[in-house]
């Protein structure tokens, strides 16, 4: 069978209602979203036009011949636009469909229908390739083209203006263009006098390869699912900027908003590197690039306004894992930190104020039994001394003396407690780290202090940081009062579900089934009721002769952290 027998046979147009019901099938099952509606008819058009050419090819009686050509005549004045249609409400134009002068489109089509009736104004009959082929007259050939052509030119003009604000969705856009340009570049192509056929069955057959371009466009880009100009107008009226950077790290895409970026230029330029055109933004999210999404604060490279900004980088994969770009969100956070920190400011305060009335009441506790004692050895001496007993009065005055001494120690301790707070802008490893060199200043105690740099990022809430450095220095209390120890180690670190901070001296210890007697218990009960109050645990291990170590357990919500990148 030669090229000529092929297109005078039924088989290419059943192949081509073939292929048009899979498609019509799949949008069918679509959700009505932008072009669809108009694709479905487009899709029906397309087979009941393949079913019709099946019918010409097999009828013999000339008058249907006729009807059944001046159908096919119909049918492609309908395509155009039913496209055009498509692509303005999928471009999210679609209040131009709300125009009546749109529905003069389907004008043409009616005015086939109607002069069909006089068939000398419309058509002939000539003899091609061998076969009888209806060809319509000169008038209607080229009436019927600048049609087509006029009605294509609109709907290339829409496509490439939306490919020009919306270059992200450049390769659905160009199947769209591609599927209009090339049916009607190819239609004048063919020579009518070699076809067994209309002209206008090559015109559905060209219109079968614009149906595939539709059904890849659908099927890989899912062009009827999501409306381009509609992420657009979101992207752009939001209140960040977006920046969109290719492999190379050249910007493909931004929003309105990222020309407010501080240092920016009067225009960003796409398909040019953004270290030439941000430079100073580029040093600080080059730092964020990497295969898996993350977020982080950074301070605009702009130094009078000092704004800070939370990027969220994530990175653009293929389905097979390629990165073929990064896009970044970039929101001012500046008020919201302000706020945060006057909020911290304010809660740390207030954590201050509830310290020192807890400090007050723990220094009245502690002084009471000691100034009891104290005043218990006084009318002691004084009763001896009456007594005549000089010499037992004297050890009694000796006693009286080292509690005063030790009264006076506690006394400086409490006041180095009330006076080492968290000072404004200071973090609480660096109130900490203070407080460990006053203790081993005051007390030749050697303390090392122990956490790895993954950890120097570690903070708190403001009420559990202020408890957090009052245990240290009850339990530092505790090794300098009981201890006898030459060294403390305090080391803090996070583990799966919580930040541990443990405390440890060499010192005598003691044994932990007489835990609850004694001055020692005291101050580790006061350790026990501030981890409370963060909902945190306390252990105490301890040997006699092997040391003491305390762990304090702080739970994994009581953490926060906040990234910034200068």
């Amino acid at each position: 069978m030669n090229w000529t027998q092929f297109l005078s046979s039924p088989w290419p147009y059943i192949a081509t209602a073939m292929l048009a019901v899979p498609i019509g099938w799949y949008v069918w099952k679509q959700p009505l979203r932008p072009g669809t509606r108009y694709f479905r008819w487009l899709v029906v058009i397309w087979f009941v036009w393949s079913i019709v050419a099946v019918l010409y090819n097999l009828a013999s009686s000339l008058e249907i011949r006729y009807v059944l050509w001046v159908a096919q005549g119909v049918f492609p004045l309908l395509g155009p636009p039913l496209v055009l249609m498509i692509v303005l409400e999928y471009t999210g134009n679609e209040k131009w469909l709300a125009y009546r002068s749109l529905n003069l489109l389907f004008l043409p089509a009616f005015l086939i229908i109607v002069f069909s009736f006089w068939p000398d104004s419309v058509s002939s009959t000539d003899i091609h390739a061998g076969y009888q082929v209806f060809q319509g007259s000169d008038l209607v050939r080229w009436g019927f083209y600048a049609y087509f052509v006029a009605v294509m030119l609109v709907t290339l003009v829409v496509l490439f203006i939306c490919l020009l604000r919306a270059p992200a969705f450049r390769a659905p856009i160009w199947l769209l263009i591609l599927g209009r340009v090339i049916p009607m570049l190819g239609y004048p192509i063919p020579d009518p006098e070699r076809l067994s056929v209309p002209p206008v069955q090559m015109g559905l057959l060209f219109l079968g390869f614009t149906m595939v371009l539709y059904f890849i466009a659908l099927y890989s880009f899912q062009i009827l699912q999501v409306s381009p100009v509609a992420r657009d107008a979101v992207i752009a009226h939001m209140p960040y900027s977006l920046l969109v950077l290719d492999a190379g790290n050249r910007l493909v895409d931004f929003n309105p908003a990222a020309e407010s970026l501080p240092q920016a230029p009067d225009k960003l330029a796409l398909r040019k590197p953004i270290s030439q055109q941000l430079p100073g933004w580029w040093k600080k999210l080059e730092k964020l690039l990497g295969d898996e999404p993350n977020s982080s604060d950074i301070v605009s490279p702009d130094s009078e306004s000092e704004r800070i900004f939370r990027v969220t980088s994530v990175p653009l994969k293929q389905a097979s894992g390629w990165r073929m770009g990064q896009a970044f969100l970039l929101e001012d956070v500046s008020e919201a930190r302000l706020a945060e920190q006057l909020q911290t400011q304010t809660e740390r305060a207030m954590a201050t104020l509830q310290e020192r009335e807890r400090l007050a009441r723990e220094l009245h506790d502690e002084l009471a039994q000691e100034l009891a004692l104290i005043n218990l050895q006084a009318q002691l001496a004084k009763d001896l001394l009456a007594l005549g007993q000089v010499e037992k009065a004297q050890e009694q005055l000796q006693i009286l003396a080292s509690e005063a001494l030790r009264a006076q120690v506690d006394v400086r301790d409490e006041i180095s407690k009330l006076l080492h707070r968290i000072a404004e802008g200071e973090d609480f490893l660096g109130a900490l780290k203070r407080v460990l060199q006053a203790f081993q200043k005051n007390n030749g105690i050697d303390v090392q202090f122990v956490i790895t740099e993954d950890e120097m990022d570690i903070s708190f809430e403001p009420a559990t940081e202020v408890q957090l450095l009052r245990i240290v220095q009850e339990a530092l209390t505790n090794v300098r009062k009981h201890a006898s120890a030459t060294s403390v180690r305090v080391n803090l670190f996070r583990d799966s579900d919580s930040t541990q901070l443990v405390i440890e001296d060499n010192g005598v210890g003691f044994d932990n089934e007489h835990l609850l007697t004694g001055q020692q218990s005291y101050g580790l009960g006061f350790i026990s009721e501030r981890a409370k109050e963060f909902k945190g645990s306390v252990r105490v291990d301890s040997t006699p002769g092997k040391g003491t170590r305390i762990v304090v357990s702080i739970p994994v919500n009581e953490n926060w952290k906040m990234n910034l990148i200068d």
